[in-house]
């Protein structure tokens, strides 16, 4: 499916769930008329759509070179709030790192060398633990698994097509962003205590910037909030040879 058809189809999908009028102009067409989008797309098409742009989150990493950034997510139902700081190069020789700190203060690092070797570190415990791998790692970040692939959000709340829509177009930290709402299904609404959802998805990656769960009274439960994030411009690759402190114990 071309981008533009892309495009339309997801735009159009949430119009004809919502019920509304926007409309395209015919003009390419030579007509003066205006026909309404969720002409344009079939049912199938709709459907082509939303699973087109779900296999791109998961492919995300494909579509840039390097990553840094931060990102907040927590749970209230479980009284938990982080703060993820990341750093990845996926093209050439990789590399990643991450800190991640907890509201009440504790830290931990995570970071591969692009080569074999990948360290993690625990601050609170004083203690580090290293292994060694045939490849780079999958979702070794927590980065990784609520924003830049968010495979756990493709397979899990946006896993059934018909639950959810493409409402709007919106901009967040200067990207271009689909914004999708849906309903979770039964097992998930047990599971998150939510009810509804929200996701502002980066329409050239596919990285999710934002995702918030809503209880029955619009309240969100748990949350994903990128706070700043820039795409293909430098990092630090030195980050991905993470030296624990001597004092740490190995695991």
């Amino acid at each position: 499916m071309k981008k533009k058809t892309l495009l339309i189809c997801l735009i159009s999908a949430g119009i004809a769930a919502a019920g509304g009028a926007a409309v395209f102009s015919k003009s390419s067409q030579g007509s003066q008329g205006a026909i309404s989008q969720a002409e344009l797309c079939t049912p199938a098409e709709k459907l082509s759509a939303k699973k087109e742009l779900k296999k791109k989150m998961l492919d995300s990493l494909q579509y840039f070179d390097t990553a840094k950034g931060t990102v907040a997510y927590g749970n209230r139902r479980l009284n938990l709030a982080a703060m993820s700081q990341y750093e990845l190069r996926t093209k050439g020789t990789p590399f990643l790192y991450e800190k991640t700190t907890q509201e009440n203060g504790a830290s931990e690092e995570v970071a591969f060398d692009g080569k074999e070797t990948v360290i993690q570190v625990d601050h609170q415990k004083k203690a580090y633990k290293q292994q060694i791998v045939e490849q780079t790692p999958d979702d070794l970040l927590q980065a990784e698994q609520i924003s830049l692939r968010a495979a756990d959000m493709v397979n899990g709340i946006l896993k059934n097509e018909d639950q959810w829509d493409v409402v709007s177009e919106e901009s967040i930290l200067g990207l271009p962003v689909f914004v999708v709402q849906g309903e979770l299904g039964k097992e998930l609404q047990k599971r998150d205590g939510a009810s509804t959802l929200k996701v502002w998805i980066h329409k050239d990656t596919g990285i999710v910037l934002r995702m918030e769960e809503y209880n029955q009274k619009g309240e969100p439960v748990i949350y994903v909030s990128t706070q700043s994030i820039t795409i293909n411009g430098p990092v630090d690759e030195s980050k991905g040879k993470l030296v624990p402190p001597s004092d740490y114990q190995s695991m």
